[in-house]
């Protein structure tokens, strides 16, 4: 069973009660039913990344297709790079590694350059859902779902600026911004918001966040009801 929250006399991180406005009982639903899911390694790559995604990466000026070049690639990763995705003490070095090997890998086939901020994009995404594949332990997957980035997209910006109003004036997210606002002078803010959002989320892995970020855009279910005074 995954643990999707780090309660032990040990942990130095802030217990939290709340995620912008969501409360306990939305963080451990989602991550309840999250942890709940499996994949195996062809579902894992092929529902990692939405066509929607895709669509914006160009199609129209690549000489392939953005989700063939991607999968191609992840297919050989998982494959070649096992001991490393089970066996890493360190996500930020994979983490890196997987960046590395993605942008090599499509100025390869695609002819163009990956620009770094979509990088982070896939490989985030392909992470994601790491705690949720089969061939995984049960430590391992904990592991990613503790350690992993979150995607930075229109959906977890907007949750951002709901959440640390301060920090999102200060780093200048405005609203209606999306992935491409991390393109350019703002490649230095990709850091400082993983940062943001692991102290934002306290003992609750970081990935919760993306689970409510996509929750804020469709319904707001999850958060508390305001009871007739």
């Amino acid at each position: 069973m995954i643990v999707v929250s780090d309660t032990s006399p040990i942990s130095n991180l802030i217990q939290v009660d709340m995620i912008g406005p969501y409360p306990i009982k939305a963080i451990e639903e989602v991550l309840l039913n999250f942890s709940k899911l499996r994949f195996d390694q062809s579902y894992l790559i092929l529902g990692a990344v939405s066509g929607s995604t895709f669509r914006a990466y160009g199609s129209d000026q690549s000489s392939c297709e953005p989700q063939s070049v991607f999968r191609s690639w992840a297919l050989g990763f998982l494959e070649t790079e096992r001991n490393e995705i089970e066996g890493s003490t360190d996500f930020e070095i994979l983490h890196s590694n997987m960046v590395e090997s993605l942008r090599k890998y499509w100025k390869e086939n695609d002819k163009r350059e990956l620009a770094i901020h979509q990088a982070w994009k896939l490989i985030d995404l392909l992470c994601k859902r790491f705690p949720c594949w089969a061939d995984l332990s049960d430590n391992r997957r904990t592991w990613f779902l503790r350690n992993g980035h979150v995607p930075i997209d229109k959906f977890s910006l907007n949750l951002l600026r709901i959440a640390a109003p301060e920090f999102a004036k200060k780093v200048k997210i405005k609203e209606g911004v999306s992935m491409g606002w991390l393109k350019g002078e703002n490649e230095k803010h990709y850091y400082p918001i993983q940062e943001k959002i692991r102290e934002t989320c306290g003992h609750y892995p970081p990935l919760v966040f993306d689970l409510l970020a996509w929750n804020e855009e469709r319904t707001f279910d999850l958060r508390p009801k305001i009871q007739d005074k």
